[in-house]
């Protein structure tokens, strides 16, 4: 489990990069629709931007998972 959240943890910090450098270089800044509203226009580096936050939030979740996994494995040796 901790290999898969190092994976996402290193994951998304690179997500993050990549989006903010998108962001604040205005790579396509023609806005895209997202979640299927057209009054809510992002580009893509807000759009990655956004997919690392999820992921970090995924990869928070699963270090979480993980550490008490290995509390649990320690008490019971």
């Amino acid at each position: 489990m901790r290999r898969v959240a190092i994976i996402f943890t290193v994951i998304s910090g690179l997500l993050l990069i990549l989006g903010l450098a998108d962001s604040l270089a205005n790579y396509n800044p023609n806005p895209g629709i997202i979640f299927g509203n057209p009054n809510v226009g992002v580009s893509e580096g807000v759009t990655v931007l956004i997919a690392g936050g999820v992921l970090i939030l995924v990869s928070a979740v699963m270090w979480i998972m993980a550490l008490r996994k290995g509390q649990s494995d320690q008490r019971e040796s």
